[in-house]
């Protein structure tokens, strides 16, 4: 277990960095997190990152306040690759009531897909303040699955939910749970994409109020484009799929790699990006459960040089007051990304830019290209990942206070 201190301490900032990866000699420390921040009940916070040092394979990562206000970390599993063990990790961990962390790796594992198929894995902490790494499910590639980028989401009966991008009936992605026994985890794969209901389903599940689940796929449906699905649980135990939304491109938006957010009243919001540049580069949206899932367009994103707007928005994630909030991975007045917010008003909804990251101009400690969606903090603070400064090496854990 390797414990750094973080030597910046910006609390004027807002953004204000709270972990600078490799600000501490070298890329021993982490670099490339793609997967957003959990708290515990402490405030300590946890997550991932695709390398350990520039060549490696990736950790879990655990960062704890400091009395002087500063944060340390401590690295609580390195992957290795080997053993069957994962190896690259793009996914924001799951923490259950009793403070175990689960997550998924891209590769590593089975290598009956070349570089492993990928796993789940479950972190559970000892009484002597170590971890205990265990891998619960290796994909196997073929019907079981492969290469899952998202993580798992948790049901009552602690029951996980995930999807896989790669392999299942038609080579395009799967949708799987894990079951708890007294055995380990049993998997059942839910649905096999087959190119109409979507392809390559990159981003996290998310549940509704009667445990139905929803998510996005970045191509598949009519075009091409990209879908938003639904699984109904039927009575006889299956799952059925059914196409809320196929993209259409231009002003509606396509190739969805964030995951979607369900209001109260069971609306379903999301974001669209476009790899190609064109615009609008990436849309956000909401699909109305009481008008058979109809599409609003809530706003277009124009990018840094129409307006120095965002670009390619993140999933986003509401407060008390169902006031919208998220990050662009590009856009801005630095082409780095942005934190944006959609207010609700008498008159409808609002939207604003609340920062632009800098990236790495002179020497500045501001993060670039946010890969995350944001989650709110026990203090009503924002926190997340970016992909800077110092990319494609470097990395940084935020606060922002909206």
């Amino acid at each position: 277990m390797l414990a750094l201190m973080l030597t910046v301490h910006a609390s004027a900032q807002n953004p204000r960095p709270l972990w600078l990866f490799e600000a501490n000699g070298g890329n021993i420390d982490g670099g490339n997190p793609f997967g957003t921040v959990v708290f515990d009940n402490k405030g300590n916070l946890f997550g991932t990152t695709q390398t350990q040092d520039f060549d490696g394979n990736g950790m879990v990562y655990e960062l704890t306040p400091t009395a002087q206000g500063l944060w340390k970390e401590a690295i609580i599993h390195e992957f290795s690759a080997s053993g069957a063990d994962g190896a690259k990790s793009d996914a924001t961990l799951l923490r259950d009531s009793s403070g175990n962390l689960f997550g998924t790796t891209l590769y590593g594992g089975d290598m009956a897909c070349g570089f492993g198929c990928g796993v789940v894995f479950e972190l559970s902490p000892q009484s002597n303040g170590q971890w205990q790494y265990t891998v619960i499910h290796r994909f196997a590639g073929g019907a079981d699955g492969g290469h899952p980028v998202a993580g798992v989401i948790e049901d009552a009966l602690g029951n996980l939910y995930g999807t896989t991008t790669g392999d299942g009936l038609d080579n395009v992605g799967t949708v799987y749970e894990l079951s708890p026994t007294a055995m380990g985890f049993n998997e059942t794969v839910l649905h096999e994409f087959g190119g109409d209901d979507g392809v390559a389903p990159y981003a996290p599940l998310a549940f509704d109020a009667q445990g139905n689940l929803y998510g996005t796929a970045l191509l598949g449906g009519e075009l091409n484009l990209g879908t938003v699905y639904k699984l109904n649980k039927q009575s006889d135990g299956t799952w059925q799929v059914s196409v809320l939304h196929s993209f259409q491109g231009g002003s509606d938006g396509q190739n969805p790699l964030a995951g979607v957010t369900l209001d109260r009243r069971g609306g379903v919001f999301g974001a669209s990006q476009s790899p190609s540049g064109a615009l609008p580069c990436g849309t956000l949206f909401v699909l109305n459960p009481a008008k058979n899932y109809a599409e609003t367009i809530l706003h277009e994103f124009e990018g840094t040089f129409h307006n120095n707007d965002g670009c390619d928005p993140n999933q986003p994630v509401f407060d008390s007051h169902g006031n919208l909030f998220a990050t662009t991975e590009f856009g801005g007045t630095d082409n780095a990304g942005t934190i944006f917010e959609l207010s609700r008003t008498s008159s409808g909804l609002n939207y604003r830019i609340l920062h632009s990251f800098v990236g790495d101009q002179l020497n500045s400690t501001d993060g670039e290209f946010p890969f995350t969606p944001m989650v709110f903090g026990p203090n009503g603070a924002l926190f997340s990942t970016s992909l800077g400064p110092n990319f494609p090496a470097g990395g940084e854990v935020f606060e922002f206070i909206p």
